[in-house]
């Protein structure tokens, strides 16, 4: 299972946590400061509690509403020739790498920069936790006398200039430093009371558990601003507790501030009496008299839990997007059945349908499942996993996830070496070149692709023909698509792309007859068989009480290669209306190729119409629709 997908939706609901601490502490600005630090408590605990209950709580998906309507049957794609395309996820040049080498995948660079900041952070809560331990073990009991004491709480001496501190949580200790002696009974016991305040409160688990979070955050600044709210409050509400009891607010600011500037900060993993980052509002706290200064009762901190906990469910119920989606029962059943039978076929074939269907996802499971299969039955070294990886950088390339297509393309070339179907991976990668604009690369590799399949060197040459008239090189360029043309099947999609290509540098070129004698041709190939007979419960437009009408629509993108080569003009389409709203048994009547028929499928897939109707019922309506494609 992928990491990363389960970071973003736990960063998501982290910072819908930390803001509804927020809210509510500014809410309670008027309360007490234990007030508000319980509600900074409890948001850690949440923090902390959130992958756990995560895990254990079913999902919630979220609904989204319509709220576009229209009645339109057509779409449109337009894009600049040279822009990237909307699901890339890399701006810089592609650059492939050796046989075997993948490209660095940046989730999984934000998931180490994440662990080692993690790391980082607890080396450092580990030395201060081993210098607060050395600085116990080697102190001496310090004499109380006079100051009763809670039972188990030691008081102890250490070194001079240490500032005083609470640490432990099964044996709480407060350390005092040696001029503590010294002080006057007065500064004793404000400062035994302003650590014993902590011992009763639980602190220092508390403490822990908040510098927890903060750790686990370390990146999100808005983790940073609640660990500051946190220690003030957790600091106020001790002040409070001293002032509770009795000790004059003058006197004991004055206290304050002197141990603050004698004394020395304490370890991170104690909790020190003086902070100088937040001393001067500390002692403006201590001297308003107007501020609420009580403490907390059992039932406010029962009823701060059960409300945190019935906002912690539902939060974590909530499925992000990004979420990996669990792969079904029964393709988990398919991947261990074909596993143990060694039987790739059967994956192979499951991962066409479902690809077929846009579950990109699933079919990636499945092709590298199969990919498994061969690396063990042939080896990796082997051809027939070579055909495997080339499969998945097909897909890959398809659904828009050209960084993860390179190295599979670069390796699947290398283990193809001398065979035919290596011309399919080096066209693969020339064409990721040609979309960054490397024109030679792309030659080179397109050039290699003709040699590595002689006896169908169309398609290489077509797109040498492209790299040409990219690079501004148009009687070359015309000279490579007549050589293409004379190599291709002309009955092929393949040729019917390659004569539209070609017709397009003609008309630029002013040959317009010529231009419009190889449209008509490639128009008449594009077409393709007309859609089946009606089904039953079918409807034409003509015979229903009213047609659908287009309330969501999805406008369509344009494919890497299609831009690269210039290639636009119309995707007929046809679909059923069916009663869900939704566009069903989708068919190209009227192909375009490099990517757009099934870039102009995946958008229609998503349309949403309002049901025709038929007697007052909703039916399912046969439609075509015209997608588009046209370069600015």
């Amino acid at each position: 299972m992928s990491v990363f997908p389960i970071l973003l939706s736990l960063t998501l609901k982290s910072v819908c946590v930390m803001g509804a601490a927020w809210l509510a502490s500014c809410l309670l600005r008027r309360a007490s400061a234990a007030t508000r630090h319980l509600v900074w408590t409890c948001a850690a605990a949440a923090l902390l509690a959130l992958p756990l209950v995560t895990a254990l709580v079913p999902a919630w998906p979220v609904a989204t509403g319509i709220t576009d309507a229209g009645l339109m049957f057509r779409a449109d794609a337009t894009s600049q020739p040279d822009a990237g395309h909307a699901l890339a996820r890399a701006t810089a040049p592609v650059v492939v790498p050796a046989a075997g080498v993948a490209l660095p995948d940046w989730r999984r660079v934000v998931v180490l920069l994440w662990a080692v900041g993690i790391a980082v952070g607890l080396i450092r809560m580990l030395r201060a936790w081993v210098a607060v331990r050395r600085a116990r073990r080697e102190a001496r009991p310090f004499c109380s006398a006079g100051f009763s004491l809670p039972l188990g709480v030691e008081v102890l001496e250490t070194r001079s200039g240490s500032m005083p501190l609470t640490c432990g949580i099964r044996r709480p200790a407060v350390l005092l430093p040696a001029e503590a002696a010294s002080w006057t009974e007065e500064r004793r016991r404000v400062v035994l009371l302003h650590e014993l305040a902590h011992v009763r409160r639980g602190d220092a688990a508390t403490h822990i558990m908040a510098r927890t979070v903060l750790l686990l955050h370390w990146w999100n600044p808005l983790a940073w601003l609640s660990w500051r709210e946190f220690v003030k409050e957790e600091e106020r509400a001790a002040d409070d507790e001293v002032l509770n009891a009795g000790t004059s607010p003058t006197a004991y600011a004055a206290h304050l501030l002197d141990v603050a500037r004698r004394l020395r900060p304490a370890p991170a993993s104690g909790i020190a009496m003086a902070q100088a980052s937040q001393l001067e509002g500390r002692l403006k706290a201590i001297l308003n008299a107007a501020l609420n200064r009580n403490a907390l009762t059992k039932r406010a901190v029962f009823a701060s839990a059960v409300l945190a906990l019935c906002m912690l469910v539902p939060l974590a119920a909530l499925k992000a997007q990004s979420d990996q989606p669990a792969l079904p029962a029964d393709v988990d059943a398919t991947i261990k059945v074909a596993l143990a039978e060694k039987n790739h076929q059967m994956l192979e074939s499951a991962a066409a349908a479902f690809e077929k269907q846009r579950k990109y996802d699933t079919a990636q499971k499945l092709l590298e499942s199969a990919a498994a299969i061969h690396a063990e039955v042939s080896g990796k070294d082997s051809a027939d996993y070579g055909l495997a990886l080339l499969k998945i950088a097909d897909l890959e390339s398809r659904r828009g996830q050209r960084e993860f297509a390179a190295p599979l393309y670069s390796q699947a070339a290398t283990l193809l070496a001398g065979k035919p179907e290596a011309a399919r991976a080096l066209v693969g990668l020339g064409r990721l070149a040609l979309v960054r604009r490397e024109f030679t690369s792309a030659f080179d590799y397109f050039q290699r692709a003709q040699l590595a399949d002689p006896a169908h060197p169309g398609v290489a040459l077509m797109w040498q023909a492209v790299v040409r008239e990219r690079e501004d090189k148009p009687d070359e360029a015309e000279t490579l698509y007549d050589t293409a043309l004379a190599a291709q099947d002309p009955n092929s999609p393949e040729a019917a792309v390659t004569m539209r290509l070609h017709a397009l540098l003609l008309r630029s070129k002013g040959n317009v007859d010529q231009a419009n004698s190889l449209e008509e041709r490639a128009a008449a190939l594009s077409k393709k068989a007309v859609a089946q007979p009606l089904s039953t419960g079918v409807f034409k437009m003509g015979n229903v009480d009213s047609a659908p009408q287009l309330v969501s629509k999805v406008e369509p993108r344009y494919s890497n290669e299609a831009r690269a080569a210039k290639l636009a003009g119309m995707v007929l389409l046809s679909i059923e209306v069916g009663t869900d709203g939704r566009a069903h048994n989708i068919q190209v009547l009227r192909s375009l190729g490099l990517g757009l028929d099934e870039e102009a499928v995946d958008a229609v897939s998503q349309w949403v119409f309002k049901p025709g109707m038929k007697d007052g019922a909703p039916v399912t309506v046969a439609a075509n629709v015209e997608v588009n494609f046209r370069l600015l």
